[in-house]
């Protein structure tokens, strides 16, 4: 009997303490375990583009691109007194002229260095990670033909709204609609996202990825971007900007994927039909 009792008190204890220990592995788990059951879904917000207008045999005669401004925050940067030095070497740039923009605005804590960093700079300045720099995204009108048929074209204002001619006209049409991209990451908080063909330089831009798979380049949107020759170039583009640590993973079946690897500056994996080799987790850089 005793002997019993004394299995029950033990079997009482223990389950009590497991019991202590689920509720401070829920209540404050520790780094490790907190990483591994963190929500798998995240979410990024993406600036839709205002739609083209094209002419009847498809030329552009009006599209939009993203583009960054370059801000800062005076009051929260590391050192007042060399931010514009450091922001000066990221990005190429005249130091004095960056920090007289700053000293032209005491107090305020949303000072504009720059309205349309190129995106090699606005690559750099994600990878400089300096403390109170940071980018904003915004919409930029091109018109390719210049002052031809600017009255019949119109334009669009501040807010990127079609202010005269065909731009007003189909506003609603030509109105972009900011979305939310959800994807699902892996127990390495790894996600893979499939993004549209004109888009890439955007979204290299702000992902950083380690991994950029291409498949091919057909001529299925002809309505929307022009001649393949134009979504090429503004792939190779975007590769000749991905930072080294970047592995590119290219189609050798399709040419002008093929070609992307001349662009390269990392790690360049290839695949195709003929091709019966197998890229493993180190040669992607994924272990």
């Amino acid at each position: 009997m005793a002997w019993t009792k004394l299995v029950v008190f033990a079997m009482i204890v223990g389950f009590g303490l497991l019991l202590v220990r689920v509720g401070q592995m829920k209540l404050r788990p520790d780094a490790q375990l907190a990483q591994a059951v963190s929500p798998r879904l995240s979410s990024l917000s993406e600036l839709a583009k205002r739609g083209d207008l094209l002419d009847a045999r498809h030329r552009v005669l009006a599209t939009s691109t993203v583009a960054y401004r370059l801000l800062v925050d005076p009051t929260v940067v590391s050192d007042a007194q060399t931010i514009a030095v450091d922001i000066a070497e990221v990005i190429d740039a005249d130091p004095v002229e960056i920090d007289q923009r700053i000293l032209a605005r005491p107090g305020r804590r949303y000072v504009v260095i720059d309205h349309e960093l190129d995106d090699w700079q606005a690559h750099a300045i994600r990878q400089a990670n300096l403390t109170g720099v940071g980018l904003q995204a915004h919409l930029v009108r091109h018109y390719p033909h210049g002052e031809i048929g600017a009255g019949v074209i119109g334009m669009v204002g501040f807010e990127h709204t079609g202010l005269g001619g065909m731009e007003h006209l189909f506003e609603a049409t030509l109105a972009p609609r900011d979305g939310r991209l959800t994807y699902l990451r892996d127990a390495n908080r790894l996600g893979v996202l499939e993004v549209d063909e004109a888009t890439v330089p955007e979204a290299a831009l702000a992902l950083a990825p380690r991994v950029v798979v291409f498949t091919n380049l057909f001529r299925d949107q002809l309505d929307r971007y022009g001649e393949v020759d134009t979504v090429a170039q503004l792939w190779r583009t975007a590769v000749a900007e991905l930072p080294k640590s970047t592995t590119l993973v290219l189609n050798v079946d399709d040419p002008a994927v093929a070609s992307l690897a001349g662009d390269a500056r990392g790690p360049v994996l290839t695949y195709g039909i003929e091709d019966t080799s197998v890229a493993s987790d180190a040669e992607l850089g994924l272990d």
